[in-house]
């Protein structure tokens, strides 16, 4: 509307509103939710499949996990960090917040804001998250999917008990697990990797790597865990 006051050319807004379609789109959800160091480490402990998704951190601002894949059709992400340290970290957002007359109100708002970002690459991933058939403007707006959540469960499992369960480590057996696991410093992907070059065999190697498994994930802490559900509970 404001271009069509310019003069210059005329758009039909109705029609873009009719017809137009998105082919990428950014989801995100602010929620009242400040990150720090040890929260930050809670998801770092308690990725589902730690060999799927890696991590990029930055300091204690933020943190995203993306799925380690080449094809741009498979490639998935979610980050999370802090809305109102990044606004004020870029000059070009600072320079547009300094032009606004309610630049105060804004920056308010975004006080202890933590920001859920995932981003829809492509009209088939658009379609799948939203759960729509189309990516046609007014089918996107109306969907009542929740596409934020489904990738958090994604990285962080559906439930707690997807990551976390009691095992016992009274017997030969799981304790031998947890010393293996403490001469690694209790870093999984370290443990695997010795495991491998110990158990050549396939049988002998994903045996012992599933009860190692099960054991690291029994250690992660109750306050750990309890930061996950806080999180998914934001999104429900």
């Amino acid at each position: 509307v404001n271009i069509n006051k310019l003069g210059i050319c005329r758009i039909d807004v109705d029609s873009i509103l009719a017809t137009g379609c998105f082919t990428n789109l950014h989801v995100t959800k602010d929620t009242c939710y400040e990150l720090n160091n040890k929260i930050l480490n809670a998801l770092n402990d308690n990725v589902k499949n730690y060999k799927r998704y890696k991590w990029n951190r930055y300091l204690n601002n933020g943190i995203t996990f993306t799925k380690d894949v080449i094809s741009t059709d498979c490639k998935e992400s979610i980050t999370l960090y802090n809305k109102e340290k990044e606004i004020n970290a870029k000059v070009d957002r600072r320079l547009f917040l300094n032009s606004l007359k309610n630049e105060d109100e804004i920056i308010e708002y975004f006080k202890g804001k933590t920001r859920f970002e995932i981003r829809l690459s492509t009209p088939k991933k658009i379609k799948t998250y939203l759960q729509i058939s189309d990516t046609l403007i007014n089918t996107v707006l109306n969907s009542k999917a929740n596409p934020i959540l489904l990738q958090f469960n994604k990285v962080f499992g559906e439930s707690i008990n997807d990551i976390n369960s009691y095992i016992d480590i009274d017997n030969w057996e799981n304790n031998s697990m947890l010393l293996f696991l403490k001469e690694h410093d209790f870093d999984l992907k370290l443990a695997e990797q010795k495991l491998r070059r110990l158990y050549p065999s396939n049988s002998g190697y994903y045996d012992r790597k599933n009860k190692i498994e099960k054991i690291y994930w029994s250690l992660q802490s109750n306050e750990s865990t309890d930061y996950i559900s806080e999180m998914r509970n934001l999104l429900l």
